[in-house]
């Protein structure tokens, strides 16, 4: 099972991240982040969404595949989140 979540900037609420994982644990860890999510959360702090929860693995890799690309990315111009993959 897995959960697809979200993180959101405090200062104006914007979506920068999109997640799974395998529990709950992964949304709250600062472990394997990026140097730019790392930058967003030092200086604005960051809200936490669970989406989806108890689905299969498979389930959420399609999930954030989606919301990464209806967000997109900014390391390639196309949107807003610091996802370096789809």
């Amino acid at each position: 099972m897995a959960i697809v979540y979200q993180h959101r900037r405090k200062d104006d609420n914007t979506v920068f991240y999109i997640g799974i994982g395998k529990d709950i644990k992964r949304a709250y860890s600062f472990r394997n982040r990026n140097k730019h999510w790392l930058n967003i959360v030092s200086k604005y702090g960051y809200d936490i969404d669970i989406l989806f929860e108890g689905i299969s693995y498979e389930d959420a890799c399609n999930v954030e595949f989606g919301l990464v690309k209806a967000y997109g990315r900014i390391d390639i111009k196309t949107g807003i989140l610091v996802n370096l993959t789809d």
